[in-house]
């Protein structure tokens, strides 16, 4: 095949004419085989598998990656590292999976998804395997220590099987509740226990097949790879051979029910015939046909398997369409590529059971009842090209327009196959209308001018009959004699050559044929769609909007039910007497170009004939309809309530059980037939079983609005057949799950609200009782702080001070102290009373304390107390009764046992902005370690608890949350390291 270099599309058009059914038949005729590789984008001439995803899309699995195929175009490509890097590629309901040859599990859930790659070696062993059943999930199998392990569904895996086992497996798959695989050429069954079900048989070393099997309608078909046969086995393990000479290739289910074999009695990799076990006649069914292009074939795809399938090779792949007997194509060139022009078929004439046509690249042709096809003439004078014809039935002669190169043209009268006369025509002539016996009248173009002529048979002459400037004319429609409907450049004129007046139809913009059917006249158009007259007025405006495939229209043709055939740029579209559409017809479905050309259309009867870019279209319009079948290419997908539900493989049978009433419930249907794609709501009605309210249907999507509980079926019931199309049966059901849930979660709540509450209540008790003990815990250390400031002591040598002055007859210091002495006693009273002093009442405080302890200790001390500004000394507050009892420590124990030089204390209040007031007591006494061993000494003789008392105090107003204190005692030293005083940090934070 190296000397071969193939075209972007081969299209093979075989027919085999006849009236039986397709069904009925042991061969299905094969209407179009398309290749599609290299040039059309595929990325390897070898695909070893076709799956298909839930959103229609083909993935082929080829030895350089993955690549999508959406049935007409090539997509995405996903390269992998290494060649035969996917074992295996199969679909599910939620995605696209695929094992590689390192034990790694590939999912994809849409063709944009970035893939979900997981090592399949820990959890459920090392090596994994698709069965072939076909389900809503997968069936997989792993091995793991000389154990075998089957499981459903790969997200959340589910083991149905396992049992010991250390020899390949080649197939299995999940039937009956049993497990049956292929291993080493045998047939085994695992339920419960492990059973041999194929028999003994000598081995045949000279052949190679692959060991596969398939399950179809409650059998499952097999081949081995060293014996020769089809297999297949019951549920009653009754075994059969099918074909006693051939092996399977390959073999894949439809979603309609049919099964299709790829079969051989050569080895694996060839393919000799090609089967199709229909589900409802339980019969064979031969395609050979399609052997003859390529017997390396791989896998097959398709919906249903009598109407078309994908099918993959190693060499490229091939879209096959089997005919139904109702369309055919005459004069079509098979090897061209979609893009490019065949035989173009300029006009029809249909005389006596027969179809006259032209070939625009010149040429007349007949076509018989008898299907005979023969060219009349090949070759006319002083032409480039022909353009239309016109039959004379009273004089039984034809009239042909030729045009030429330099703009001009012929009128060319034959009979037969004989040229009976032409005439030079000054233009470029488009048209000939038949007027009377004795008239024509031929229409065209001189450069930018519009021409319309009659021309005189008997005379052989041409006149003038008008003129248009700047009109460009395509078509001429003569209406009630004396008004003319102009298809130009300019778009559509009504013109009335008697009065001479004109009247543009602004909406028909690139008019470029005119035709009247019944009651209607139909103005085509290039880029504008369709526009229907009725009493000169637009009624209706064919678009692909509404019912089009294209937006450009060569012509309609009306059947005998009253059926509108559309030709345009792409396809033919069928609408019904309302203009809803019915069904469209491609390539696929066997039309010989999905381009018409504008104006060449013709119905003798009973066929319709499609002139195309490559040949003529012959339809049977009874016969299509008969075998038109809309059960291929759907898909519905389910959302209720922000829930979405995807419907199972095969949606044919796909049951909705929703619990619980939901706010709605939407129902997509998606396909990959292009006129359904988004018109479901025109060419079907709603079918519901039982009567629903509030339920929409617009174009391919059906709303129901809280829907009532029950069970209801849906179904789309077609216009032009009355098919009915199963879409979905939804069961709502009351949820009573809540119900319980809310019953269970009640009583929970009620038992845990007796638990918190009883919980709460002891809570409560317990920190009552303890805040109890606290306070009055701080109430006696504060009783305590104020009898250490008001202790014996003080009091006593304070008044001996006083007492000294009086003797020394020194009234006004004597009158001075006792004045302070009795305001201090009153300020100790009245601060015990209060929690929190403020820092002015403190400073006040302290200041009559300290003079005091000076008048005391005859002045051997000095004292400063300094307050920072940003302190509010009226707002600001700290804890009665704390601070005094720390300078009394200074004095007593610090200053007091200084052996020379006077002492001081300095007491400085600051602020640190919205953290804390920091007060901080500086002696420069003795330190506290000099201190404590003085103390020890004198133990018997004083025991002091000022230092604990002031610590509990602190642990008590934090426990109680009303003051959160810091304290810091820091032994300063002098540069030898000798003690040099006492400094107390004392942190005041905010509450």
């Amino acid at each position: 095949m190296g000397h071969f270099k193939y075209r972007s599309i081969l299209i093979v058009y075989l027919f085999l004419i006849g009236s039986c059914s397709v069904l009925s038949q042991d061969k299905l005729s094969i209407s179009k085989i398309n290749l599609l590789e290299l040039n059309d984008g595929l990325k390897n001439r070898i695909v070893y598998e076709i799956v298909r995803d839930n959103d229609l899309n083909y993935w082929l699995n080829m030895p350089n990656g993955l690549q999508i195929f959406d049935g007409r175009n090539f997509g995405k490509f996903i390269p992998f590292h290494e060649p035969d890097y996917i074992r295996k590629v199969t679909s599910d309901s939620t995605g696209i999976f695929c094992i590689t040859n390192d034990n790694k599990l590939i999912y994809y859930k849409t063709i944009h998804d970035t893939p979900d790659t997981t090592q399949v070696d820990e959890k459920y062993g090392k090596t994994i395997s698709f069965s072939d059943n076909i389900d809503a999930y997968n069936y997989f199998q792993t091995n793991k220590r000389d154990s075998i392990f089957f499981y459903k569904n790969l997200h959340k895996p589910v083991l149905i099987a396992a049992f010991d086992w250390h020899k390949p497996i080649s197939s299995w798959i999940y039937f009956n509740h049993s497990i049956y695989f292929i291993s080493e050429n045998e047939l085994y069954k695992y339920d419960k226990k492990l059973e041999k079900i194929s028999k003994d048989e000598a081995i045949e070393p000279d052949i190679n097949f692959r060991s596969k099997l398939y399950l179809f309608d409650d059998k499952i078909y097999f081949s081995f790879s060293r014996k020769r046969g089809v297999y297949s086995v019951d549920k009653q393990d009754n075994l059969s051979i099918v074909f006693p000479k051939l092996n399977i290739v390959f073999s894949n289910k439809d979603k309609v029910g049919n099964l299709c074999f790829g079969l051989t009695d050569k080895y694996y990799l060839i393919t000799t015939e090609l089967k199709i076990l229909n589900q409802k006649s339980n019969q064979w069914t031969n395609i050979d046909q399609l052997l003859k292009q390529n017997k390396y074939l791989t896998s097959f795809v398709s919906e249903d398997f009598t109407a078309n399938l994908i099918t993959s090779s190693f060499n490229g792949i091939y879209s096959v369409t089997f005919s139904n007997n109702a369309i055919s194509t005459i004069l079509n060139n098979p090897n061209i590529a979609r893009s490019q022009f065949g035989p173009v078929i300029g006009d029809f004439e249909s005389v006596n059971e027969k179809l006259y046509f032209l070939r625009e690249g010149g040429g007349v042709w007949v076509y018989d009842s008898d299907q005979n096809l023969k060219e009349l003439i090949n070759k006319f004078p002083l032409n480039y090209g022909l353009r239309n014809l016109n039959y004379d039935s009273k004089k039984n002669i034809f009239w042909c327009l030729t045009f030429s190169s330099d703009q001009s043209g012929n009128l060319v009268k034959f009979k037969g196959d004989q040229i009976l006369s032409y005439k030079k025509i000054p233009f470029n002539s488009r048209k000939i209308i038949l007027l009377n016996d004795q008239e024509l009248m031929v229409f065209g173009n001189l450069d930018e001018t519009g021409i319309i002529t009659r021309y005189s048979i008997e005379k052989d002459s041409f006149i003038i009959d008008s003129k248009f400037e700047n009109n460009i004319l395509y078509d001429v429609f003569i209406k009630n004699k004396n008004e003319y409907w102009i298809a130009g450049s300019n778009g559509l004129t009504i013109y009335n050559p008697i009065e001479g007046n004109q009247r543009k139809i602004n909406e028909c913009v690139n008019a470029s044929l005119i035709q009247s059917i019944g009651e209607y006249v139909f103005v085509h158009t290039r880029g504008y769609g369709c526009f229907v007259f009725k009493d000169d007025k637009i009624v209706k405006h064919l678009t692909p909007e509404c019912c089009l495939s294209n937006e450009s229209t060569t012509g309609t043709l009306l059947d005998k039910d009253g059926n509108y055939w559309i030709g345009t740029y792409n396809g033919i579209n069928i609408l019904n007497q309302d203009f809803e559409p019915l069904s469209i017809l491609y390539e696929e479905d066997g039309l010989s170009a999905n381009e018409c050309n504008t104006g060449a259309m013709r119905s003798d009867g009973r066929f319709l004939f499609f002139g195309t870019i490559n040949g003529i279209t012959k339809i049977n319009p009874k016969l299509y309809f008969e075998n038109l079948n809309y059960n291929i290419d759907y898909r519905t997908k389910l959302t209720y309530s922000n829930k979405e539900v995807i419907s199972t493989l095969d949606t044919k049978d796909g049951v909705y059980n929703i619990v619980g009433k939901p706010n709605y419930v939407e129902i997509d249907i998606a396909t990959g037939n292009k006129l359904l794609e988004n018109n479901f709501s025109k060419i079907f009605d709603l079918q519901v079983e039982h009567e629903i309210d509030n339920i929409q249907f617009i174009n391919n999507k059906i709303t129901l609005t809280k829907p009532n509980t029950g069970e209801n079926t849906i179904s789309l019931i077609s216009h032009a057949t009355g098919q009915i199309l199963p879409i979905a049966k939804i069961s709502i059901q009351p949820d009573y799950s809540n119900t319980i849930k809310i019953g269970i979660i009640s009583t929970l709540v009620l038992l845990l609200s007796f638990l918190i509450s009883n919980y709460i209540i002891n809570r409560n008790k317990h920190q009552s009782e303890e805040k109890t003990k606290l306070i009055k815990r701080i109430n006696d250390v504060e009783l305590e702080a104020l009898r250490s400031q008001m202790n014996p002591h003080f009091i006593f040598n304070s008044l001996v001070a006083i007492q000294y002055y009086i003797l020394k007859n020194e009234k006004s210091l004597a009158a001075k102290y006792l004045t302070k002495f009795a305001k201090l006693m009153r300020m100790f009273l009245e601060s015990s009373k209060s929690k929190t002093l403020s820092l002015k009442q403190e400073k006040e405080q302290l200041g009559l304390y300290l003079e005091l302890e000076q008048l005391r200790f005859s002045d051997n001390f000095e004292y400063n107390i300094s307050i920072d500004p940003n302190i509010n000394i009226d707002q600001d507050k700290i804890p009665s009764m704390l601070l005094q009892p720390i300078i009394e420590n200074a004095i007593l124990h610090g200053i007091n046992h200084m052996s020379e030089g006077r002492g001081k204390i300095d007491i400085t209040f600051k602020k640190k902005i919205n953290q804390y007031i920091e007060c901080i007591i500086d002696d420069n006494g003795i330190g506290r370690e000099k201190s404590m061993a003085i103390n020890k000494e004198k133990r018997i003789k004083h025991k002091s608890r000022a230092t604990q008392m002031i610590n509990e105090r602190i642990e008590l107003l934090q426990n109680l949350k009303e003051q959160n204190i810091d304290i810091e005692y820091v032994d300063k030293k002098d540069d030898r390291g000798n003690p040099s005083g006492t400094k107390v940090i004392i942190r005041f934070y905010e509450s």
